[in-house]
């Protein structure tokens, strides 16, 4: 058997390892080693991806000339990615001129 001065035990008491106990010590400090090693590798891949430089999103705007309460040209190329500015752009004026903005007083004929 073995004596160490264990975390756990007070300063001055030494615990004493037994035969099961110290037959465990080489597999531990392997998996402990290597659960090391893992979280050195993932902080370094962190840090790596902290460096990267963030990508800009383009703020994309429809630039076609459409008239007043026209629906706008959808034949020019889309954005990659939903843009409001782009989306409602030309159809705010053609909601309003079809009314979907006014109210409902019919509340009958919604039930």
């Amino acid at each position: 058997m073995s004596e160490v001065n264990s975390g756990d035990a007070p300063t001055g008491e030494v615990k004493v390892k037994s035969e099961k106990e110290l037959k465990k010590e080489p597999a531990k400090l392997a998996n402990f080693q290597a659960k090391q090693a893992k979280q050195n590798a993932e902080s370094a891949t962190t840090t790596e991806k902290q460096v990267k430089e963030k990508k800009e999103k383009a703020v994309v705007t429809y630039n076609v000339e459409t008239p007043a309460g026209h629906k706008k040209d959808t034949t020019c190329p889309m954005p990659d990615s939903y843009s409001p500015s782009y989306v409602e752009a030309a159809w705010y004026s053609w909601w309003e001129k079809e009314g979907f903005f006014k109210p409902e007083y019919n509340l009958k004929e919604m039930c």
